[in-house]
């Protein structure tokens, strides 16, 4: 007797709002998936702001899948070999060796504009239809779909995923509570600028090499300098965070002061002065540094709306996976929402949840910590063991990738979350425990050394 034919699992359809990472990684994945999806964007287009963004091979390896994308990105990576770390003597106490690849996909360190467009652009081959300069004012769902009201527009699906920054709107839907943004205490000057005034000037043109790129960190007290070339693009990027107190939201159009750049980096080594000299006034940015409290929720009551990216866990970039957990979210995502179809979205979108929580807390404290580090170093740690200040890229960051770990864990969490049966995440570090913390905790400890607190990081992962 032949077996019984299984009816085809329908697809859900899947509204997105935000045109960052996480929404762009979202469509694309869920395209790919065979989804239908709208997609909403409140800025007119995709302005060229921005610079440089580390996209690791926990990303490489999703975005391999999509086309040419990754050769194409391959061509405005910076070609980095060494992260070489300075304190204010001038004395290079660190010249960290960087991997290049992991398992076969690169370690990239692109430019943030560019590299959204390139992500835009694939979604355009996909016909995903993107719809530019709305304005979301209100999220709602009931037991069988959700949407958003859009310039006045009433637009449902199965499910919405909000990927609308930062200052998200739909957070308060999904949470219940209007909680917004906090400022960090610290704020970026930041540019990319072309190179060519650095390489006329015989004060810092040593500081970059005839060949590939370079990453210098300048460490001083509450504060830390970057500078990182990008030949292929013919520009350089140059960072200083510093302590700061302000009410402004985060923009890319908020213009910096050089002479308070300049103030800034007193405490770093002088010749940090003398690149600061070269920085266009006109495209120098004072971004404000807003942080939220890690939530666990990021699934509304009904289960039909999900934070995504910046909107359920905005990070530091000195964690430098901002972006990287950003992208991550839309490859789980639209992994649960293949594998639960249209009749499991609820359930789907709380076994992303919990797949991801513990990951990307994890990843914002190591952003805290990280800069921590920089800002309160323990120079006699760093005389004993340099590596103390390094970059980690362990395995269980690098080496997941997302959307496959979200399909192959789908039934595994689906029995955790329905019978109480064990689940152990294997995106996580070995025998890792997971603590919960607060801005405010992090806050309070901001004037201690960086060694004698307690940290998330530990050396042999």
């Amino acid at each position: 007797m032949p077996a019984a034919v299984q009816p085809k699992m329908e697809s859900p359809t899947v509204i997105v709002v935000g045109a960052g990472y996480a929404g762009l990684s979202t469509a694309i994945e869920c395209t790919l998936r065979g989804m239908k999806v709208k997609m909403y964007e409140s800025a007119e287009d995709l302005k060229p702001v921005g610079d440089v963004i580390g996209l690791a091979p926990n990303t490489t390896r999703i975005f391999s899948r999509w086309g040419d994308t990754l050769a194409k990105m391959q061509l405005i990576d910076s070609k980095l070999t060494t992260c070489d770390f300075v304190n204010k003597a001038g004395e290079m106490v660190l010249s960290q060796k960087l991997p290049q690849h992991h398992e076969g996909y690169p370690n990239l360190y692109a430019h943030r504009s560019y590299s959204q467009i390139l992500f835009y652009e694939y979604a355009m081959s996909l016909g995903i239809k993107i719809i530019f300069d709305t304005r979301v004012t209100e999220y709602f769902e009931n037991d069988h779909e959700a949407g958003i009201i859009v310039d006045g527009e009433r637009v449902t699906a199965d499910c919405v995923v909000a990927a609308d920054g930062v200052h998200s709107k739909a957070r308060k839907s999904v949470t219940g509570v209007e909680d917004i943004p906090k400022a960090s205490g610290f704020a970026i000057f930041r540019c990319f600028c072309p190179i060519e005034p650095f390489l006329r000037d015989p004060k810092v043109n040593h500081l970059i090499p005839e060949k590939g790129d370079r990453l210098i960190i300048w460490i001083g007290e509450d504060t830390h300098g970057i500078i990182q070339t990008q030949k292929q693009l013919d520009g350089i990027t140059v960072f200083l965070t510093h302590k700061d107190t302000y009410t402004v939201e985060e923009s890319w159009s908020f213009r910096g002061d050089p002479k308070e750049l300049i103030r800034a980096s007193e405490t770093l080594e002088p010749i940090f002065k003398d690149v600061c000299k070269h920085v266009p006034p006109e495209k120098l940015i004072d971004w404000k540094l807003l942080w939220r409290d890690p939530i666990k929720d990021w699934v509304s009551e009904k289960g039909r709306i999900v934070l995504a990216g910046d909107a359920a866990h905005p990070h530091l970039p000195t964690s430098a996976q901002g972006a990287a957990q950003a992208i991550e979210d839309g490859a789980s995502i639209a992994g649960v929402l293949a594998k639960g179809g249209k009749d499991e979205v609820p359930l789907a979108l709380r076994i992303h949840n919990r797949l991801r929580y513990q990951r990307t807390s994890l990843t914002q404290r190591i952003g805290w910590e990280t800069r921590h580090r920089y800002h309160q170093t323990d120079w006699e740690e760093v005389k004993k063991r340099p590596e103390y200040l390094q970059m980690n890229y362990p395995h269980w960051l690098i080496g997941v990738d997302a959307g496959i770990y979200a399909t192959e864990a789908y039934d595994e969490v689906k029995d955790h979350l329905l019978n109480g049966a064990p689940f152990v995440a294997r995106n996580l570090p070995k025998n890792y425990k997971h603590e919960d913390w607060t801005i405010e905790k992090m806050m309070f400890q901001e004037k201690e050394q960086a060694s004698k607190i307690g940290s998330a990081i530990q050396d042999d992962w």
